[in-house]
């Protein structure tokens, strides 16, 4: 069992690379009451609280273009796929 190998004589601290903001709605709900705000108002709100940055590539995301359209159905996504590559 992984408890049978615990080492109990030193501290441990366990690192994440993970952004708060990757899960942003959980992150936020796990520190505040659950809300019906939406993820950009979620992200913007949870920065002030904890004052940890907001990469990037996912500030202001919400007023970037939308370039990618399509929405396929699963069972379509093969199909989609093939005519996709015809193009090229």
């Amino acid at each position: 069992m992984l408890l049978d190998n615990l080492d109990k004589e030193h501290v441990n601290v366990v690192l994440s690379t993970a952004s708060p903001y990757k899960f942003t709605e959980s992150v936020y709900t796990s520190l505040n009451e659950a809300t019906n705000e939406d993820e950009f108002t979620l992200m913007n709100k949870l920065h002030e609280q904890t004052k940890v940055a907001i990469p990037e590539n996912l500030k202001d995301l919400d007023k970037k273009e939308i370039r990618h359209k399509d929405v396929i159905n699963k069972t379509e996504m093969k199909k989609y796929i093939l005519e996709k590559l015809g193009d090229l």
